[in-house]
């Protein structure tokens, strides 16, 4: 059985409704048990959550957020919401492994092979974030060590719950004065450091990703590793999830957006009971003013610009 976790509140209903129909309906043949960890989602939202998971034959069981995060001392002060730490406190589940998927990702195809993946030893599974040495200096990482994105990741939650992560991540997170690097991605990643399997990029297709080729993506991040182009070339083309984050495009959940694959989530959105399209979204011409860069300047000159005018990166809710 495939145990795979989302964690929302009411802002994120209608993406969290859509991407649970995207994943049941292409994995019909799949064992799956879904959990959603909940901050507050109104009484109507889960229960036509309930009702998706029903027309699958599945289940769904929800967990108040407060009840699941209670060991991890927050800061509270930062822009994203605290939802985004509850895949580190899962250990409570009766589960070997556990997938866990932001709300701005819409499954596209097949996932049996993450149920049917040896992990052995290691904690976490995910697609690499193309960082540097210096970005990864901060969260303590050294060289050598691999980043994952946490939007889409597969934990070990057998070995994770043998070797109390759990407790290791809430440890990190009060050192870090409740406001770790880069947040839950950060934790997880310094807290797995060493024990981290990377994952081929269709199983989670970023904006990066259609933008850029590899080599490019190389030249601005300067990363220790990456895909090669043939790898990205793939999960364009065959992509397994796609991860809608807020760079480079405007999410396809707004009137105005321009993202390649927004006709695929718009599909989803509409077969899921859902209005695809929300509203006209905002920062339009901040996010394509930074894509043009990209595609016209230097990989260098790009970073460069990247450096001296703040992360592009605002991927979190």
């Amino acid at each position: 059985m495939l145990h795979v976790m989302y964690s929302c509140n009411e802002s994120y209903a209608v993406q969290l409704c859509t991407s649970v129909f995207s994943l049941l309906e292409n994995n019909r043949t799949l064992e799956i048990q879904v959990h959603c960890v909940e901050d507050k989602l109104r009484a109507e939202t889960k229960n036509r959550i309930q009702w998706l998971a029903c027309k699958f034959h599945r289940q769904i069981t929800f967990y108040a957020l407060d009840d699941v995060i209670a060991k991890l001392h927050l800061c509270g002060q930062d822009r994203h919401p605290p939802t985004i730490y509850s895949k580190l406190c899962m250990d409570f589940l009766d589960a070997e492994r556990l997938l866990y998927l932001d709300c701005d990702t819409v499954v596209n195809g097949s996932l049996q092979h993450l149920e049917q993946m040896e992990m052995r030893k290691c904690l976490a599974a995910g697609v690499a974030m193309p960082y540097n040495r210096s970005v990864l200096a901060q969260m303590g990482l050294g060289e050598g060590d691999l980043y994952i994105c946490d939007g889409v990741v597969l934990i070990n939650l057998q070995l994770w719950k043998k070797e109390q992560k759990t407790e290791h991540a809430a440890s990190y997170i009060h050192r870090c004065a409740g406001q770790p690097p880069m947040l839950s991605e950060g934790t997880l990643n310094y807290i797995c450091r060493g024990r981290i399997m990377i994952l081929e990029p269709c199983y989670n297709l970023m904006s990066v990703m259609l933008l850029f080729n590899s080599r490019k993506i190389r030249k601005i991040y300067k990363p220790e590793f990456f895909y090669a182009e043939q790898q990205l070339m793939h999960a364009r083309k065959n992509a397994l999830i796609i991860h809608y984050l807020d760079e480079f495009f405007q999410r396809p959940w707004y009137a105005d957006s321009d993202h390649p694959y927004r006709e695929v989530y718009r599909a989803y959105a509409r077969r899921a009971g859902c209005k695809p399209v929300l509203a006209k979204g905002d920062g339009d011409r901040r996010r394509k003013y930074v894509r043009y860069c990209g595609m016209l300047l230097p990989g260098g000159m790009f970073a460069w610009l990247r450096m001296h005018f703040g992360s592009m990166r605002g991927r979190r809710k």
